[in-house]
């Protein structure tokens, strides 16, 4: 197991990252709201925080991943890195990949491999937070299911986009949302997903 420290990344580094943290919020906005998009309007979404209190430890032979601010941990799958990112000042994730991992020549996008984000929302969108449970409460799209993680209720979608990408949001409280997503072009990824979000305890 590699675990990694904080690093800053280049743009083209983090042009997956970006797309997974936000196409799922902003597609599932755009989509309940009716709004057209290719509207010539400017819709910004500028969250107050992106936490960076993420703690990566070994205990009895597995990595745990903690943090403490939001009151959730979750195992890292056997073998993947885990590295705390800062893809723009003061925005943070989490990424893992598994060993496997190789992206496409001149590419972010994966070829081969498996990768998962999780990135914590602090002081989101009040209208965002509002959309979100309103979706987890029933007004779902169909793509869109409601799913348990750490026994909260989450909200889950799958979006095929180079590859099949699995977004799960779970609004915490009124001040935080966690969001994991996977992308992949392998099916045994997803089942390691699973297993990952089984694995999820939140406070």
């Amino acid at each position: 197991m590699k675990i990694f420290g904080m690093r800053k990344v280049g743009r083209v580094e983090i042009i997956l990252a970006v797309v997974l943290l936000l196409l799922g919020g902003l597609y599932i906005s755009w989509q309940t709201m009716g709004l057209d998009l290719n509207e010539e309007e400017e819709f910004v979404f500028e969250p107050t925080r992106w936490s960076a209190d993420y703690q990566i430890s070994e205990e009895n032979g597995q990595t745990i991943v903690k943090n403490e601010e939001a009151g959730f941990s979750f195992v890292v799958p056997k073998e993947w890195s885990a590295e705390i990112k800062e893809y723009e000042p003061q925005k943070f994730l989490l990424e893992m990949t598994s060993p496997d991992a190789r992206p496409f020549e001149g590419q972010v996008v994966l070829e081969e491999g498996c990768a998962v984000v999780v990135a914590l929302k602090n002081d989101p969108d009040p209208t965002e937070v509002s959309i979100l449970r309103a979706s987890i409460e029933g007004n779902l799209l169909e793509d869109q299911e409601v799913i348990v993680v750490g026994g909260y209720k989450a909200l889950k979608q799958i979006i095929e986009w180079f590859g099949t990408e699995i977004f799960v949001q779970i609004p915490m409280n009124e001040e935080d949302i966690l969001l994991i997503s996977s992308t992949s072009q392998a099916e045994h990824c997803f089942s390691t997903f699973e297993n990952l979000l089984s694995s999820f305890v939140i406070t």
